[in-house]
């Protein structure tokens, strides 16, 4: 049984090692997420399995899917990148957690939200209750 854990284990390291490769390797992305002045080539499969937000902008008929490109508006492009490290499995960085809820929200990532819900519990200390 041990075993089987340990397999599991390496599975899972074996995953979010190729997951933070992925978001680097531009050559097979297939769509484009711009934010202010900043500009990321990404994945429209890993972008629809990580947000219904950008699933139903990737798999209905928007100019997002024709175009295979979106910008988003009102958002911080460092709280962006946060925000996509964190669909490539990689972990929450230093980005504010105020911005990285709204943009949980945005997006409609759950897991996001509770993790960032997580982070400030940690971050909270009695100086600021």
């Amino acid at each position: 049984m041990a075993a089987f854990i340990s397999l599991s284990d390496s599975a899972t390291a074996n995953l979010l090692s190729a997951m933070s490769t992925l978001a680097q390797d531009t050559d097979v992305a297939d769509f484009t997420v711009t934010c202010c002045d900043k500009t990321w080539r990404l994945h429209s499969t890993i972008l629809a399995v990580r947000s219904p937000f950008f699933k139903a902008a990737i798999t209905n008929n928007f100019t997002e899917k024709l175009e295979m490109t979106m910008g988003i508006k009102d958002l911080d492009p460092e709280t962006m990148d946060e925000v996509i490290n964190y669909m490539y499995g990689k972990p929450i960085g230093n980005a504010p957690v105020n911005f990285l809820l709204e943009a949980a929200q945005r997006f409609q990532m759950i897991d996001l939200k509770e993790d960032v819900i997580k982070l400030a519990k940690q971050r909270m200390s009695s100086d600021y209750v």
